[in-house]
């Protein structure tokens, strides 16, 4: 609504967003609003993308505990990860503040693949749809993953992934990116 005139349609107010009372409202308060409203939007993004996610998995399982019954019209939701750390417990960084980005990658690792020493410079988590894979990292932990277990991935740290078993790993990982930022870093040899 127009501050001055309590009953007129606000979008036909000429009085201007940042303005309030009669006084602009300084750089560091829009940015403020600014932030906030990135933050609000980051968060129902990420919300949205997860509800999807646990959507399609539900859809696609034969599991008896997660399937619908569609003729009482009964959907059982199952959380499957909420973290704040990654999995060699270091703290997650902070979202991208400028132009997020989400990403969903599928990969299927043939039996003994070992892939590339690498790491992320993004917050990523997934989960293990078929197979066995253990992750190393440069300084040696170790992480071991079976089928329904889920992760979330080491940010900026060396590791790898080798598929120790007799079957295809198959994996779905979410990325939590900004525009024009890898989301894998090859190490050099």
């Amino acid at each position: 609504m127009c501050w001055r005139q309590p009953k007129t349609d606000h979008r036909r107010c000429s009085r201007s967003f940042w303005q309030w009372g009669g006084r602009q409202l300084g750089a560091y308060t829009r940015a403020i609003v600014f932030i906030t409203k990135l933050e609000s939007k980051m968060n129902h993004l990420i919300s949205m993308l997860l509800i999807g996610f646990s959507t399609s998995i539900f859809a696609q399982s034969t599991d008896i505990r997660t399937n619908v019954n569609q003729s009482q019209g009964e959907i059982k939701v199952t959380q499957i990860l909420k973290a704040t750390k990654e999995w060699d417990g270091s703290p997650l960084p902070s979202y991208p503040l400028k132009n997020p980005e989400i990403t969903i990658l599928s990969y299927e690792i043939p039996p003994g693949v070992r892939l590339p020493m690498h790491k992320h410079p993004v917050i990523n988590a997934g989960v293990v749809l078929q197979g066995q894979l253990v992750v190393l990292t440069k300084d040696g932990k170790k992480l071991n993953l079976n089928p329904g277990d889920s992760i979330v991935e080491l940010v900026n740290k060396w590791h790898y992934g080798v598929n120790q078993g007799t079957e295809a790993v198959k994996l779905i990982m979410f990325y939590v990116g900004e525009v024009g930022v890898p989301l894998v870093i090859k190490e050099e040899d």
